[in-house]
C-alpha cells in the first residue's frame, strides 16, 4: 500500500508540474490585490503562552471523520495579567495525523468580532499542532522539535509561516477522561502570512524552476537539513506559493515538518521511489542551480549556523538526548557544506535535473 502511494502521489505531482508550466508560461500574472488583514499579536511573541481548552474532549478527539463536527469549548488565556475567556468551536483536522493521532491536531474557529483587541485579532480559523499520542512522552518530543523546525527557517527567512509555542490544558467537561496537560503549537493562518508579506496565496503548483530562485534553492537546502522530502511545489505538498507582487515569481513557504529526519517520527516513513530507508537519510530534492546561487545559499546558512544550534541548545523544554541527536544532525548537515567533495555529491550534482 506504501509503494502505491508513492507512485500515485509521483503520478500527481508529474500531472501538476505538467499542468502548471503550461499555465504559468501562458497565463501571466493576475494583478495583486492584498487585503487589509492585521497581523495577529499571538504571532509577535516567542513567549510561552499557557491556555485551557474546555469542553468535551472526548466526544471531539473520536470525532475524525471526513464528515466530523465542530464541538464548542471555552479557550482560558492570559494576557496582559488579566485571564481572559473566549467561546471557541474546535473540530479535529489533518490528513495522516488525524487518522493516525490518538490526539490528532486541531483546527479552532473563532468569532472574529470577538477577538478584536485581543491576541487572536484578525483570526478566524487556527491551526493548532497537538502532542498526538498522551500516553508516550515520545511524541510530545516530536512536537517540540517540529516547532523548532518551524523557528529555524524563520531565522532563515521571514519569508516563512509564524509559530507560537503554547503549554496546555485540556478538560473534558464530561469528566469522562482527566485533565491533559501538553505542549502544543500554533501556526499564523495563511492570508494573514500572505498579507504580512505583501502578497496574496496561488493555489495551483508551479514547476520548482518558476519559483523565486533564491528562496527556493533556501527552502529545498533547508528541506534537506532537516531531512524532510516529503514536499512538492508542483503538488502543493506540503507547500503554499504566495505571488508578491505583478509578474513576480512566486516565494515557496514550506509547512508540516513532522516527516523529516531530525523529527524521526514513530509513524514517518521514506519515500521507497527515493532510495532511501530511513527517514533521517537526506536527499536534495531541489533543482540544479548555478554554483553561484548555490554557494550564496551555502555561505548564508554557514552564517546561521551558530543561532540554529543554539535554538535547540537553549530550549529547555526539549529532552537532552532529543537535544543532542538533534544538534549532531545539524552538525552533519554543515560538515556537508564545509566539505567540497560531498556538497557537490549530494547536492550540486545531486540536484534534480529533470525538467
Amino acid at each position: 500500500m506504501n509503494h502505491l502511494f508513492h507512485h500515485l502521489r509521483d503520478f500527481r505531482l508529474f500531472a501538476a508540474t505538467l499542468l502548471c508550466i503550461l499555465g504559468f508560461q501562458s497565463g501571466a500574472h493576475a494583478q495583486i490585490e492584498v487585503r487589509n488583514i492585521p497581523h495577529a499579536p499571538v504571532f509577535e511573541s516567542h513567549e510561552l503562552m499557557y491556555m485551557t481548552l474546555t469542553g468535551d474532549l472526548k466526544e471531539l478527539l473520536k470525532d475524525k471523520e471526513d464528515d466530523r463536527s465542530y464541538h464548542t469549548f471555552t479557550l482560558k488565556y492570559v494576557e496582559n495579567g488579566d485571564t481572559l475567556k473566549q467561546a471557541v468551536r474546535l473540530r479535529t483536522r489533518g490528513h495522516f495525523r488525524r487518522d493516525a493521532c490518538r490526539f490528532p491536531p486541531i483546527r479552532i474557529k473563532f468569532d472574529s468580532a470577538s477577538v478584536a483587541n485581543t491576541q487572536f485579532e484578525g483570526i478566524n480559523n487556527l491551526k493548532l499542532v497537538t502532542h498526538c499520542n498522551t500516553k508516550s512522552e515520545r511524541y510530545e518530543q516530536q512536537l517540540l522539535n517540529e516547532y523548532l523546525v518551524y523557528r529555524g527557517y524563520n531565522l532563515m527567512t521571514d519569508r516563512s509561516y509564524g509559530v507560537r509555542l503554547a503549554k496546555i490544558r485540556y478538560i473534558d467537561s464530561s469528566g469522562d477522561m482527566d485533565p491533559v496537560e501538553k505542549f502544543g503549537f500554533m501556526i499564523e493562518p495563511t492570508r494573514m502570512m500572505a498579507a504580512r508579506l505583501g502578497g496574496q496565496e496561488i493555489e495551483r503548483g508551479v514547476h520548482p524552476n518558476s519559483v523565486a530562485v533564491s528562496l527556493g534553492t533556501k527552502m529545498a537546502l533547508y528541506q534537506f537539513m532537516v531531512g524532510n522530502t516529503d514536499w512538492s511545489v508542483a503538488a502543493l505538498h506540503n507547500v503554499r506559493l504566495i505571488q508578491t507582487e505583478q509578474g513576480g515569481l512566486p516565494i515557496p513557504i514550506p509547512y508540516d515538518f513532522d516527516w523529516c529526519g531530525i523529527v524521526d517520527a514513530p509513524y514517518a516513513k521514506p519515500n521507497p521511489t527515493l532510495g532511501i530507508t530511513d527517514v533521517r537519510e537526506r536527499v536534495y530534492r531541489g533543482f540544479c542551480q548555478s554554483d553561484e546561487v548555490f554557494q550564496r545559499e551555502f555561505e548564508e546558512f554557514k552564517r546561521q549556523k551558530e543561532d540554529l544550534i543554539a535554538l535547540y541548545q537553549e530550549a529547555d523544554w526539549l529532552d537532552e538526548k532529543v537535544k543532542k541527536r538533534a544538534v549532531e544532525y545539524l552538525e552533519e548537515f554543515f560538515e556537508i557544506l564545509d566539505s567540497p567533495k560531498l556538497s557537490k555529491r549530494l547536492i550540486t550534482e545531486g540536484c534534480r535535473k529533470d525538467r
